[in-house]
């Protein structure tokens, strides 16, 4: 993908008529939870891993049937301090974070992949997936 594209859709990105409003801000809270240190384009692929999962039949077919999966975000887990974080609408991060939402429900640029995991793990599943890209902090395959 072309960093010039990715970086003129942020900036000219208007929200997702044709999904639900409850998704987008789904899809951004985890983006935003999962990726919030990462540079736009980490960000973007987290939001394209939820949006291709529920586009598989290996998954739920819905975001939340995705996102509330056991073991899956970890952001979703009660014991991870950061599930509790209180998001600013002002905050930068949070806007980020939903125009990246916004690309992935509307199925651009049209990444496919569907796992991620931070570079500090070596899961165990990894082992059998197709390394697609590595941004910061995380590292996105194909299962």
């Amino acid at each position: 993908m072309n960093l010039v594209y990715l970086a003129l859709s942020l900036l000219h990105a208007g929200p997702v008529a044709s999904f639900q409003h409850q998704s987008r801000l789904m899809v951004a809270d985890a983006v935003y939870r999962e990726a919030e240190g990462e540079m736009d384009l980490g960000k973007c692929l987290v939001a394209a891993v939820i949006v291709n999962r529920v586009h598989d039949g290996r998954w739920p077919n819905s975001i939340k049937g995705v996102l509330e999966q056991r073991a899956q975000f970890s952001i979703f887990d009660s014991s991870n301090s950061r599930s509790s974080i209180q998001i600013g609408a002002d905050d930068p991060n949070w806007r980020r974070s939903l125009l990246c939402a916004d690309m992935a429900l509307r199925g651009e640029p049209g990444w496919t992949y569907n796992h991620f995991h931070s570079t500090a793990v070596d899961p165990e599943w990894n082992k059998s997936a197709v390394l697609r890209n590595v941004v910061g902090n995380h590292v996105f395959l194909e299962l």
